[in-house]
C-alpha cells in the first residue's frame, strides 16, 4: 500500500500575493522545499480535516517551478519533479494535485517506486485516500532489486563515482582507526604512568585525529562538483528518503518471486487488486524494450499479492513467438502452498526412453498435509502416474508417501521376445535327435550326455525366464509417529516391481562423485517398521523387516523378517562403590527375529541347494562395563558379556541349535597431550607465538572369547563347504578378506590383543589481545579540550592500565542491553588453528589363531612324513590334505596404517592394510584434493588393491591386482554454466581396462527464467555405443522450479548367460 503524505506549508503563503487571486501562479523555486500542510494559511482546520491526511504526514517534493490556483486547492509541480514520502519515490515531467479531487496526476517519463516494486508509464493517476492508481503505457515490476536500486540513485543523485568514494572513504576511517589502536596499544605495552608519555606519541595521534576529522568532513568530489542548490536538493532528499524508509514498514514480497508485468493500462484498487488490459506477463528478467525469453500474452490481467494471477486468453511465447493458446490460466501469486499446476519438466536425448514431459499437479490438503499427482509421458514407455503424499500430524510427527506405476510398451515386448526365445531355445534342447542344433550349445554347456542337456535346459530357463508382472511401479515411505512421548512407530522403505525398473526409468544425478570412486548402489531394498518404546531405563520395540534381492532377472533371493523384539535397558548400577571401591554398570539385551527362508522365487539351479528354512533367531546378552582406572595418566576399563542365542531351523534334521558363550576383557588407553611453541624459524614478527599441539593416544585391548559351545546342526557346512547360518555371525570361522562384521561379535573363541594409536598435530597462534576500554564522552572533559593534542594526550592516557577511583565508573549498560566497558580487559586468544597432520595405526594378534595355526603346521608336517615313506599314489593324497601356507589360520592382522595431509588448501590422505603373511599391501588408496582457483575444483583418487589367490596345481600365492584411478573437476569459470567432469578408469588384472565419464554442463539464463542441463554419462560396465545422454530444460515462475525428475540410477555388474536367436 502506498500513503503519500501532502503536507503543503509556509513558503508557499509567504509566496501567496492577494492581488493576483483567480490567476494561476508560477514560481521558479531552484531546490527542494520540505512543505508542512499545518502551516499553510490558506487552510481552516475543518479544510485540512477533509483532506483525508493523518496528522504528521509529509512528503518531500522537488521541482522547478511550481504553481497553483488562487483558491489553494490545486498545485503544479513541473520540470524534473520528485515526490518523497512513505518509503515511496514518483518522479515526473509535471504532476498536478487537486485537493478537492483528493487526486494527484503525474505526467511524462513516470516512475514509481512503492515498496519492492517499480512502475513506469507516461500517466499515473491517483486517488491519495484510497491510494488506488492507474498507468498508462505501463510497465510492473516486482522484486527487482537492481532496478530499484537504480531508480533510488538517479532520484538521490548517487553517481558511480560517488560509491567508489564512500567505499574509498570508509576504508580509510577503517585504517585510521587501525593506527590509533595500534598506537595506543603501544602506549598500554610501553608506558607506566602519564609522565613517560613522549610528546612523539602524542604528535603521532594528534596528526591520526586531525585526519579523521578532515576525511568525514571531506564532500564527495562528484557531489562538490554540483551547483550549490543542487547538491543541497540532493542531501536533502537523501536525509528524508532515509527518515521516510525508517517511519514506513512496507508489506513486501519475497524476493525470489520476480514479476514483470506489462500492459497498456495497470489499475490498482483497494491497495491490493491489480488489472491490466493488453498485458504480457513474465518472469524473466529483460530491458523495458526487450522481448522477455518466455511468458504469457493476455487480453486482461487481475492479480493480488498473496492471491492469484488470473490470465484471461492467455498465449504462451517465447522469444515473442505464440506457441500455445489457453482460454483461462489461473496461477498462484503467493508464499503460501496452493493447489494447481506446478511447472511442467521436459527432458529428451535418453535412448531408453526417448522425449519425456512431465506435468505436476499439487494439492494442498491443509496446514499440515499436501500431496502431488505427477504425469509422466514416455515417448517409447508410455504414460507413468505417480503419487506423492505429506502429512506432518505433530512437530517430528508424520509421514511421506510416494507411490508410481506404469504399463511399460517396452517392457512388455522384452517379455514376449523372451517367451519366445525361451520357446525356441526349449524346443532345440528339446529335440534329442537334433544333434546339429544341440550342438550349437557345446560352447556355453555339456551337451554330450543326456544330464548335460538337462543342466543346460535349466540354464536356459533361468536366464530366459520371463517376468511375471505386466505393470511395474515402486514404492517409496518414510514416517514417524508419537503415540506418546515415549512409545513411537517408525517406518521406512522402498519397494520395486523389478530392479531394472530404476534402471530404464531413471538416469542419474549425482554425476561429479569427484573426490572418490563411483559407489555400487545395492540392488537389494527393504521395508521396515518398529514400535518403539524409550523409557528413561530401558528401551523396547517390536519391528518387522521385508527385503528383496536381484539374482539375475529374478525378483527375490534370501530371508525376511516378519518380525522382530528387542529389548535393550540403559546402564545401572549393581555395586555400591563403597564395598568395592569401583563401579559396575550392567545393561541387558534380548533379541528375537521370526525369520521367513523366502526360497519360492529362486533359479531352478538354487532351488536344489540346502537351506535352514523357515525359523526363529533369539538372543539374550548382559554385558558389564567397569572403569577400574579414573583418574591419572592412564584410564583402565574392564568389560564382560555373556551371550546365549537360540535358532529353530525348519530345513535341518534337528530342529533347533543353541550358541552359548562368554567374553571378557581390558582396555588401557593412555591419552597424552604435548604442546609448546615451535623453534623461532617458525615464528612470525608479530605479538602472536606459534604453539604445536600433539595430540595422542595410546590404546591396547585384551579381548578373550574362551568358550563357545555350540549344540545341534546349526551352522553346519552345506556341500559347498558354505556353512547354513542365517547371520555372519553365527559362523564358527574366521575369514581373511570381505568381514561383513566385526571380529569381537563373532562366535569364535579367540584371545586377542590389539595395539592402537591416533597422533593428530595442530598449530595455532596465541597471544594476548588487548580489549580497550571506551572513551567516555562526558562534557566537562569536552569543554577542557582547546586543541587535538590535549584530545589525543587524554586518549592516550585512558588507555593505560590505572588504579580505578571508588568513584570511577567501570562500565555503563545501555539500554539495548550491551555494556560499555572503560577499563581494558585481556583475552588469550587462539586462531588461525589447522591439523597439517594426522596418523593412526592399529594391529591386532589372536592366540587361539596362532594354536590353531601351529597345529595345522605340526599336522602338515606329520602329513609329509606320512607321505615320504608311503607309496607314490598314497603319497599324493597324503599331500593333498595338507593345508597350503597362505590357507592357514592368520593370527596377525594387519598392520592398517592412515596418514592424513593438510596444507594451504592442500588435502591427501593415504591408508594401506598390510599382510605379514602375504608380505604384500592388499589395499592402498590415495585422495588427493587441491584448493579452489579461478571458481575451479580439482580432485584425484588413486585405490590399489591386491586379491591373492591360490595357483590349483603349485600352491603358489598370486596376487590378482585392481588399480582404479578417478579425476574430478567442476568449475564455474565461465559466467552462467557449472561443468563437472568425472572420469573413472578400472584395471583388472587379466581382464580388459574398463572407464566411465560422466559430464554435466548446466546453464542458466541471466534472466532468471530457464536454464539448459546437458548430460553424457557411461558407466564402467557400459559399451561406449549405451552412453545415456539428457537434454533438459528447467524454467522457473514465481519462485517454482521445474525440471525432469532423475534419481541415482541402480548400478550392476551380474553376469549373465544369454543366447541369442
Amino acid at each position: 500500500m502506498i500513503k503519500f503524505c501532502w503536507v503543503l506549508g509556509l513558503t508557499l503563503s509567504l509566496l501567496t500575493d492577494r492581488s493576483l487571486i483567480g490567476q494561476e501562479q508560477n514560481f521558479d523555486l531552484g531546490e527542494a522545499a520540505l512543505l508542512d500542510l499545518r502551516d499553510r494559511k490558506t487552510f481552516d482546520d475543518d479544510e485540512f480535516d477533509q483532506l483525508g491526511l493523518r496528522m504528521g504526514d509529509r512528503f518531500l517534493y522537488d521541482a522547478q517551478t511550481i504553481g497553483f490556483d488562487k483558491d489553494g486547492k490545486r498545485y503544479i509541480f513541473q520540470g524534473d519533479v520528485v515526490l518523497i514520502g512513505g518509503a515511496s519515490i514518483i518522479t515526473a515531467d509535471t504532476i498536478e494535485i487537486d485537493y478537492s479531487k483528493k487526486e494527484l496526476q503525474a505526467r511524462g517519463h513516470v516512475i514509481m517506486l512503492s515498496r519492492n516494486q517499480v512502475f513506469t508509464g507516461t500517466k499515473i493517476t491517483m486517488y491519495w485516500e484510497t491510494s488506488d492508481f492507474i498507468i498508462d503505457d505501463s510497465v510492473m515490476v516486482v522484486n527487482d532489486g537492481a532496478r530499484a536500486k537504480q531508480v533510488i540513485e538517479q532520484v538521490l543523485g548517487v553517481s558511480p563515482e560517488e560509491s567508489d568514494f564512500v567505499a574509498a572513504k570508509a576504508q580509510y576511517l577503517t585504517s585510521i582507526e587501525s593506527d590509533k589502536l595500534e598506537l595506543r596499544q603501544r602506549v598500554i605495552e610501553t608506558i607506566q604512568d602519564e609522565d613517560d608519555l613522549s610528546q612523539e606519541i602524542v604528535d603521532d595521534y594528534a596528526l591520526l585525529l586531525e585526519r579523521q576529522i578532515l576525511a568525514q568532513a571531506n564532500m564527495n568530489p562528484s557531489l562538490a562538483k554540483k551547483g550549490e542548490k543542487k547538491r543541497r536538493s540532493y542531501l536533502k532528499r537523501r536525509k528524508y528518503w532515509e527518515e521516510s524508509r525508517e517511519n514506513e514498514e512496507g508489506r513486501e514480497l519475497p524476493q525470489k518471486y520476480y514479476l514483470k508485468i506489462t500492459g497498456r493500462t495497470i489499475e490498482r484498487k483497494n491497495d491490493n487488486d491489480y488489472f491490466a488490459d493488453d498485458a504480457i506477463v513474465t518472469p524473466c528478467k529483460c530491458e523495458d524494450d526487450e522481448t522477455p525469453a518466455w511468458g504469457f500474452r493476455a487480453d486482461h490481467i487481475e492479480a493480488q499479492e498473496e492471491g492469484y494471477v488470473d490470465l484471461y486468453h492467455p498465449v504462451l511465447t517465447i522469444k515473442g513467438v505464440p506457441l500455445l493458446y489457453i482460454p483461462f490460466l489461473k496461477v498462484p501469486f503467493k508464499t503460501q502452498r496452493q493447489s494447481g499446476f506446478l511447472m511442467p519438466g521436459f527432458q529428451t536425448g535418453d535412448q531408453k526412453n526417448g522425449f519425456v514431459y512431465t506435468q505436476p499437479v499439487y494439492f494442498n490438503l491443509g496446514d499440515d498435509k499436501d500431496s502431488t499427482v505427477t504425469f509422466d509421458l514416455y515417448q517409447k514407455r508410455g504414460t507413468r502416474l505417480g503419487v506423492e503424499a505429506r502429512y506432518e500430524i505433530k512437530e517430528y510427527s508424520g509421514f511421506e508417501l510416494n507411490m508410481e506405476t506404469i504399463r511399460d510398451r517396452a517392457w512388455l515386448q522384452q517379455t514376449a521376445l523372451r517367451e519366445e526365445l525361451l520357446s525356441y531355445h526349449r524346443q532345440n534342447l528339446s529335440d534329442i535327435d537334433n544333434i546339429e542344433n544341440i550342438a550349437n550349445y557345446g560352447n556355453a554347456c555339456d551337451t554330450s550326455t543326456p544330464d548335460g542337456i538337462d543342466t543346460c535346459l535349466e540354464l536356459v530357463e533361468d536366464n530366459l525366464a520371463a517376468p511375471s508382472n505386466t505393470w511395474r511401479g515402486k514404492q517409496e515411505w518414510n514416517g514417524r509417529l508419537f503415540l506418546s512421548p515415549e512409545l513411537s512407530l517408525v517406518s521406512r522403505g522402498s519397494l520395486v516391481s523389478d530392479h531394472r525398473y530404476v534402471e530404464d526409468l531413471y538416469l542419474p544425478e549425482d554425476y561429479v562423485a569427484a573426490f572418490s570412486t563411483r559407489a555400487q548402489a545395492n540392488a537389494f531394498s527393504t521395508a521396515k517398521a518398529r514400535l518403539n518404546y524409550n523409557h528413561s531405563d530401558f528401551f523396547l520395540g517390536l519391528g518387522t523387516s521385508y527385503g528383496d534381492n536381484v539374482l539375475l532377472e529374478n525378483q527375490f533371493k534370501g530371508f525376511q523378517i516378519p518380525a522382530h523384539f528387542k529389548l535393550n535397558t540403559r546402564l545401572f548400577s549393581i555395586n555400591p562403590q563403597q564395598y568395592l571401591g569401583i563401579p559396575i554398570y550392567v545393561d541387558l539385551e534380548a533379541e528375537s527375529f521370526l525369520i521367513d527362508d523366502n526360497q519360492g522365487s529362486l533359479t531352478n539351479q538354487d532351488r536344489d541347494l540346502e537351506t535352514l528354512g523357515n525359523g526363529t533367531w533369539q538372543r539374550a546378552n548382559l554385558g558389564l562395563i567397569s572403569p577400574i582406572v579414573r583418574e591419572g595418566i592412564v584410564r583402565v576399563d574392564h568389560f564382560s558379556d555373556l551371550e546365549l542365542r537360540r535358532i529353530t531351523h525348519e530345513g535341518l534334521e534337528q530342529d533347533s541349535s543353541t550358541i552359548e558363550s562368554w567374553r571378557s576383557g581390558l582396555t588401557v588407553n593412555l591419552p597424552i597431550d604435548g604442546m609448546g611453541p615451535l623453534p623461532s624459524i617458525f615464528q612470525n614478527d608479530d605479538e602472536q607465538t606459534k604453539y604445536l599441539h600433539h595430540i595422542m593416544n595410546w590404546s591396547m585391548t585384551y579381548s578373550a572369547r574362551p568358550v563357545v559351545t555350540r549344540r545341534g546342526l546349526y551352522g553346519s557346512e552345506d556341500t559347498n563347504g558354505t556353512p547354513l547360518v542365517y547371520f555372519a555371525s553365527d559362523r564358527d570361522f574366521l575369514t581373511t578378506d570381505g568381514r561383513d562384521v566385526s571380529s569381537e561379535d563373532t562366535m569364535i573363541p579367540h584371545q586377542r590383543v590389539t595395539l592402537a594409536t591416533t597422533h593428530r598435530w595442530k598449530t595455532f597462534d596465541r597471544g594476548w589481545q588487548v580489549i580497550p576500554g571506551k572513551i567516555p564522552e562526558v562534557e566537562e572533559n569536552k569543554e577542557k579540550i582547546e586543541s587535538l593534542h590535549e584530545q589525543a594526550k587524554r586518549e592516550l592516557l585512558f588507555s593505560l592500565d590505572r588504579r580505578i577511583g571508588k568513584d570511577e565508573r567501570i562500565f555503563k549498560e545501555n539500554d539495548d542491553g550491551s555494556i560499555d566497558w572503560y577499563i581494558n580487559r585481556y583475552k588469550l586468544q587462539d586462531s588461525n588453528s589447522i591439523e597439517p597432520v594426522n596418523f593412526s595405526a592399529s594391529m591386532t594378534f589372536d592366540f587361539e589363531q596362532e594354536r590353531l595355526r601351529q597345529d595345522q603346521i605340526q599336522e602338515n608336517k606329520d602329513l609329509e612324513q606320512q607321505a615320504s615313506v608311503a607309496s607314490d599314489e598314497l603319497a599324493e593324497e597324503l599331500r593333498a590334505q595338507k593345508v597350503p601356507y597362505y590357507s592357514l589360520p592368520e593370527s596377525w592382522s594387519g598392520p592398517y596404517f592412515s596418514l592424513g595431509l593438510n596444507w594451504a588448501g592442500y588435502n591427501l590422505t593415504t591408508s594401506v592394510n598390510y599382510n605379514i603373511y602375504k608380505r604384500t599391501s592388499t589395499s592402498t588408496r590415495f585422495d588427493l584434493s587441491l584448493p579452489p582457483f579461478w571458481k575451479t575444483s580439482l580432485g584425484l583418487s588413486y585405490i590399489f588393491e591386491k586379491s591373492p589367490e591360490l595357483e590349483p596345481t603349485t600352491g603358489d600365492l598370486l596376487f590378482k591386482q585392481t588399480k582404479t584411478t578417478t579425476m574430478g573437476i567442476s568449475t564455474g569459470l565461465i559466467p552462467y554454466i557449472s561443468t563437472g567432469i568425472n572420469l573413472v578408469q578400472r584395471q583388472v588384472e587379466g581382464n580388459d581396462s574398463q572407464y566411465g565419464t560422466s559430464v554435466n554442463l548446466s546453464y542458466t539464463d541471466d534472466s532468471g527464467c530457464w536454464g539448459l542441463r546437458f548430460v553424457r554419462e557411461k558407466d564402467l560396465n557400459v559399451d561406449e555405443a549405451n552412453a545415456n545422454y539428457i537434454l533438459q530444460l528447467s524454467v522457473i515462475f514465481l519462485g517454482n522450479s521445474r525440471s525432469g525428475d532423475l534419481s541415482p540410477a541402480l548400478e550392476r555388474e551380474i553376469p549373465r548367460f544369454t543366447f541369442t536367436r
